[in-house]
């Protein structure tokens, strides 16, 4: 898997700039499109890299590696057009059922979400229906959340300033990120 060669694509990308690329912005989306989904097929002719790739009812692709690290594509429109959109790159990804993620998706858009520290969580198996939720995002910045976790449940405890090593039970940061319904396992 060439990551690296992507991400520089990406950022080559962003050198030239949207409305210096002949044909202006239509044609930059485009571009962006094919590359991605290049990519995209690229990784999946990698199947044996991967713990799991698979796809939720809005179309985002996830591939998790074996250290847990998981890379998703978002499926929707943004400012690069309609297609698939790299997210950035998140340290640990479970499962819940849509029970458990029907419990925790008001805490999640609540404005800390510190409710949701010190509950238990159930784990879910992956299988269609069940929701991925991804935690410790690249994006987070200095953040991290701390979490205990066993086979069948994870409690997260509080959130890290990894530079200052400061710990946080009154603000839910880290890049925790519930996902979509899964629809279709590509590998398990």
């Amino acid at each position: 898997m060439d990551t690296p060669r992507f991400e520089q694509t990406s950022q080559d990308f962003g050198k030239v700039g949207r409305n210096k690329i002949e044909g202006g912005f239509e044609e930059y989306q485009l571009k962006r499109q094919e590359v991605t989904g290049n990519f995209i097929q690229e990784l999946e002719r990698q199947k044996e890299k991967f713990k799991y790739i698979f796809e939720t009812e809005k179309g985002s692709k996830y591939f998790v590696l074996n250290t847990g690290e998981v890379i998703r594509f978002r499926f929707g429109s943004s400012i690069n057009g309609v297609g698939f959109h790299p997210e950035p790159i998140s340290g640990k990804v479970f499962f819940v059922d849509q029970t458990q993620c029907d419990e925790l998706l008001p805490i999640t858009k609540s404005l800390y979400g510190q409710e949701i520290f010190d509950k238990e969580i159930k784990k879910a198996p992956l299988a269609d229906g069940v929701h991925p939720i991804e935690m410790n995002s690249e994006i987070a910045g200095p953040t991290e959340i701390e979490f205990d976790e066993d086979d069948d449940t994870i409690i997260i405890r509080a959130c890290r300033d990894t530079k200052t090593k400061v710990l946080d039970k009154k603000n839910l940061s880290g890049g925790f990120h519930i996902g979509h319904k899964v629809v279709k396992i590509i590998k398990s």
